[in-house]
C-alpha cells in the first residue's frame, strides 16, 4: 500500500492563525527581528546572532505546537535534533559543522513550517514537502494585513483622512516658514531635527525589507499550506520473470566476484606481500567502488521493495544480494582500517569509514525487513529516524581533535607525521596541540573575533582560546591586520 497526499482544496486562504490581531502583530514582530539578525550578523563565522537567529525562527513553530495546533503529529520529534544540531554548530569549529550543517538546519526549519499542517500518516512524509495551495504572494500579503484593519469602519474613512493630510500639509510647511524666519532658535531647532545624516547602508535598506518579506511569506504560506491525505491506492506488483531475472543476474555476477576476490579481498598482511601488492595501494584499491555498490544496492532493494508483496523468490534472491554487498561492505571496513593504519586519518576518511557503517546497517535492516515481510512505510520510517540519528551523532562528535590525537600519537617522533594537514584544521584541535610545535594556519575573518561579544560569541572557539591561549595559533597574513 503506498499513500497519495494531495490537496483538499486548491483555493488559496490564509491559516484561521491569522485571523487573530495578536498573532499576526507576533508575526510581524518575529520577521522584522529575524531580519534585523541576519542583517547583523556575519558571514564568515558561526556567532551569537545566528544562534539568535535559529531560535527566534523556531519561536512561532514551537508555541503552536505547544497550544497543540500543528496539525502534522511528527513535527514536534524533530525539533529535538534541530536543538542539537544548534547546539553543534556553536560548540564545534569544524569545517561540517560551521559551512553545511548551518545549511542542514535551515533547510530542515523550512520543511517543518511547510509540512507542519500535513495531515500525514507517517513520519518520512514530515520531510517531504508538498504544496497543498497555489503560489500568491500578492493574495497572501493582502489578507494578512486586511486582518490587522478594523472591521467596522466606514470605508471612505481613509480617503476622507488623506483629503484632510494634503489639505494641512501645504498650511503646515508655510506656517513653519515664516516661524522659523520669526525666530533664529526656533530655526536652528527644526533645522537639527530635520538634519539626518543616515548611518544605514544600501545593503541594509535592501537586506532587511528583502528578510522580512522572506520570513513573514514563510509564515503565512506555511501556516496556510493545510494539505489532506484524500486517496489510498494499491500498487502493482513486479512481474516476478522480470524481476527474478535481473535479481539472478546480480547475485550471480556478484556470488563471482566475491569468489574471485576472496583471498586477496580478506588475505592478511602475509598474503599481501607474498602476491607483491604495495599495501597501501592494495588499501586504496577499490574502496570507492564497493562504497558505489553498497549504495546503488540499496536504492535497488527500496525499489523492489517498494511493490514487494511477500513474493518468495524475490525474498530468496534480494536477501543474497544483500548479503553478498555485506561482505563487500565489510571488505571495504578492512581496506579503510589498514589506510588509516599506514597513512594515518583525516576528516574525509573517518566520514567515509562512518557512511560505511551507515550502508551497512542499511543493508541488515533490508534483510530483516524483506524476510519479516515489513510494510514498505516502516522501513521508509526507520530509514529516516536512523538517518536523522546518525547525522545527529556525527554532528556531535569532535572529529577534528581525532584526527590531531590519532596522528600526533600514532606517528610521535617520527618524520612521517603530517602536520601541515593537522594545521589546516580548527580551533577543536588545541587540546591535542599542546606541548608541539604544530601551528593551526586559520581563516582571520572566521576565527579572530571578539569573544567579548554576543553578536561574535563562539563557545568552541572561545573557550578554547581561554583555556590553550594562542601560542598554536596563526591567523592568514591575507586577512589580519
Amino acid at each position: 500500500m503506498s499513500t497519495k497526499i494531495t490537496q483538499k482544496t486548491p483555493k488559496i486562504a490564509i491559516s484561521d492563525h491569522f485571523s487573530l490581531s495578536w498573532f499576526s502583530i507576533f508575526i510581524l514582530t518575529i520577521s522584522l527581528l529575524l531580519a534585523l539578525f541576519e542583517n547583523s550578523g556575519s558571514a564568515f563565522y558561526i556567532g551569537g546572532w545566528d544562534m539568535l537567529v535559529y531560535l527566534t525562527l523556531l519561536t512561532p513553530l514551537i508555541w503552536l505546537i505547544l497550544r497543540k495546533k500543528v496539525k502534522n503529529p511528527y513535527t514536534k520529534y524533530l525539533i529535538v535534533p534541530l536543538m542539537l544540531w544548534i547546539i553543534d554548530i556553536y560548540y564545534y569549529a569544524n569545517n561540517f559543522t560551521q559551512k553545511l550543517l548551518p545549511l542542514i538546519i535551515f533547510m530542515m526549519i523550512v520543511t517543518l513550517y511547510i509540512t507542519s499542517m500535513h495531515k500525514v500518516d507517517h513520519f518520512y512524509q514530515t520531510l517531504i514537502p508538498r504544496f497543498g495551495i497555489p503560489f500568491s504572494f500578492k493574495t497572501y500579503l493582502k489578507a494578512f494585513f486586511s486582518n490587522l484593519m478594523p472591521k467596522n469602519i466606514e470605508k471612505n474613512l481613509y480617503s476622507r483622512i488623506t483629503v484632510a493630510l494634503w489639505l494641512s500639509i501645504p498650511f503646515l510647511v508655510l506656517f513653519m516658514s515664516l516661524f522659523m524666519s520669526a525666530d533664529s532658535r526656533f530655526n536652528n531647532a527644526v533645522s537639527n531635527l530635520l538634519t539626518f545624516k543616515s548611518p544605514i547602508s544600501f545593503e541594509t535598506m535592501i537586506g532587511v525589507p528583502l528578510y522580512f518579506l522572506g520570513y513573514l511569506l514563510l509564515f503565512i504560506y506555511g501556516f496556510s499550506n493545510v494539505v489532506y491525505k484524500v486517496e489510498t491506492k494499491t500498487t502493482k506488483p513486479y512481474d516476478l520473470v522480470v524481476v527474478g531475472i535481473f535479481l539472478g543476474l546480480l547475485n550471480l555476477l556478484f556470488v563471482t566476484f566475491l569468489l574471485f576476490q576472496l583471498s586477496y579481498l580478506f588475505g592478511g598482511e602475509s598474503y599481501i606481500k607474498a602476491s607483491g601488492i604495495n599495501i597501501a595501494e592494495y588499501a586504496r584499491e577499490g574502496f570507492f567502488q564497493l562504497m558505489w555498490v553498497m549504495g546503488i544496492v540499496m536504492i535497488i532493494a527500496l525499489t523492489i521493495m517498494s511493490r514487494f508483496k511477500g513474493e518468495k523468490l524475490i525474498t530468496v534472491l534480494m536477501s543474497g544480494l544483500l548479503m553478498q554487498t555485506m561482505v563487500m561492505g565489510f571488505s571495504s571496513l578492512k581496506k579503510m582500517y589498514l589506510y588509516q593504519e599506514l597513512m594515518g586519518a583525516t576528516v574525509l576518511r573517518y566520514y567515509v569509514e562512518w557512511f560505511d557503517y551507515f550502508l551497512l546497517l542499511m543493508l541488515g535492516l533490508g534483510i530483516y525487513f524483506f524476510i519479516q515481510k515489513k510494510a514498505f512505510t516502516m522501513i521508509l520510517n526507520s530509514v529516516t529516524v536512523i538517518g536523522i540519528t546518525a547525522l545527529s551523532i556525527v554532528a556531535s562528535i569532535n572529529v577534528d581533535l581525532m584526527v590531531a590525537q590519532h596522528n600526533i600519537e600514532k606517528f610521535k617522533g617520527s618524520n612521517k607525521l603530517d602536520k601541515k594537514a593537522i594545521s589546516r584544521l580548527s580551533l577543536d584541535t588545541l587540546p591535542a596541540l599542546q606541548g608541539t610545535e604544530i601551528k593551526l594556519v586559520v581563516d582571520y575573518r572566521r576565527h579572530h573575533r571578539d569573544c567579548d561579544t554576543f553578536k561574535e560569541y563562539h563557545f568552541g572557539n572561545c573557550q578554547n582560546v581561554k583555556k590553550y591561549g594562542t601560542e598554536n595559533i596563526r591567523s592568514n597574513s591575507k586577512y589580519s591586520q
